[in-house]
C-alpha cells in the first residue's frame, strides 16, 4: 500500500496541498486532472525524486532521497531526455545497471513491438519513437512500483493500442503498482483498476473504475418531468423538450422511476469529465 496524507509540495510557489491517496497493491491506477493540476509534480515526490511535506509510505516508508525504497521505483516521464547521441541499447544498458531487476533483453523485445530500431541515437527518433523508448525503459525495470506520466505523447493510434496491450501483458506476467498519468480516459480505461482525479493539488476523488461507472448515471427525458426532480446534477443539457442530466449517485440518493425517463450507466471518460466540471 502506498499511502499519502496530507502532503504538500512546491517549486517556487505551492503546487500540492493537502493530497490524501492511497494505492493499492499490483493494480494499474489512472491519475486524471487537467493540465497544471499537479499530476507530475505528484509522480515525482511519489518516486521519491522530490522532498515533501506532510506523510508519505511507499514500501513502508518515505522515499525521498531513500535508497531502499528508490531502488523498487521507476518513473518515467513525458519529458524524459536522455543523451541525443545515445542509442536506446546503450540506455537500456543503463537500466539494467541501475536495478538489479531490470531485463535487457525484455527491454529489446518489447522495443521491437514497438518497431524502433534500439540502433537509432535518441536524438534522431521522433516524438513516438521516444516515448516508446521512455515506457520500455520503465517497463524492463519491473519495480513494484512503476509511474507512467503520459507515456503515450507522440504515439499514434494504432501503438496507443499497443501500449495498453503491452501493459496488461506486463500486468499479467509480472503484477506491480503501476501509476498512469493520462489525458485518454477512454482509450485507458480497459487497463485501469481504479481513478484518481487531482485538480488545484489536491486529490478530489478515489474510485475503483466499477463502481465509479456505474455510480455516475445518465438521466434522458422530458424536460418537464426532469424540472421537478431534486438530484445531484453534475451536467446538464437541454434539446427541444428533451433533458440530459449527469447525476452522482454516491451520496446515497434514490432515482425516480418514471415513464419516458431513462436512467444508463456512462463511460469512464463521461463520468471524469462531469465530476471535473463539477469541481471548478
Amino acid at each position: 500500500m502506498i499511502i499519502a496524507r496530507n502532503l504538500s509540495a512546491q517549486y517556487k510557489e505551492p503546487v500540492i496541498t493537502g493530497l490524501n491517496l492511497e494505492l493499492a497493491p499490483d493494480l494499474i491506477h489512472g491519475l486524471i486532472g487537467p493540465n497544471g493540476s499537479g499530476k507530475t509534480t505528484l509522480m515525482r515526490v511519489l518516486a521519491g525524486q522530490l522532498p515533501h511535506g506532510g506523510e508519505l509510505s511507499v514500501f513502508g516508508t518515505d522515499p525521498f532521497d531513500n535508497e531502499s525504497a528508490m531502488d523498487r521505483i521507476v518513473f518515467s516521464g513525458a519529458d524524459m531526455v536522455f543523451p541525443i547521441n545515445w542509442k536506446a541499447k546503450k540506455i537500456f544498458a543503463l537500466g539494467a545497471k541501475r536495478w538489479q531487476t531490470y531485463d535487457l533483453d525484455h527491454a529489446l523485445a518489447l522495443l521491437d513491438r514497438f518497431e524502433v530500431s534500439a540502433d537509432t541515437p535518441f536524438g534522431k527518433l521522433s516524438l513516438g519513437q521516444k516515448s516508446a523508448v521512455a515506457v520500455v525503459f520503465a517497463l524492463a525495470a519491473r519495480c513494484p512500483f512503476t509511474l507512467l506520466d503520459e507515456p503515450y505523447l507522440g504515439i499514434d493510434a494504432q501503438r496507443r493500442e499497443l501500449l495498453y496491450r503491452i501493459l496488461l501483458d506486463e500486468q499479467e506476467e509480472q503484477p506491480r503498482t503501476i501509476l498512469l498519468s493520462t489525458h485518454h480516459i477512454n482509450e485507458s480505461a480497459r487497463v485501469l483498476d481504479s481513478v484518481h482525479l487531482i485538480s488545484d493539488g489536491s486529490v478530489h476523488l478515489s474510485s475503483d473504475v466499477e463502481t465509479l461507472t456505474n455510480q455516475i448515471l445518465e438521466i434522458t427525458g422530458p424536460a418537464e418531468t426532469l424540472a421537478s426532480w431534486d438530484v445531484p446534477v453534475l451536467a446538464q443539457e437541454t434539446v427541444g423538450g428533451t433533458t440530459k442530466f449527469i447525476i452522482d449517485t454516491r451520496v446515497g440518493i434514490n432515482v425516480p422511476t418514471e415513464p419516458h425517463v431513462r436512467v444508463s450507466a456512462v463511460d469512464l471518460e463521461t463520468a471524469v469529465l462531469a465530476l471535473q466540471e463539477a469541481l471548478r
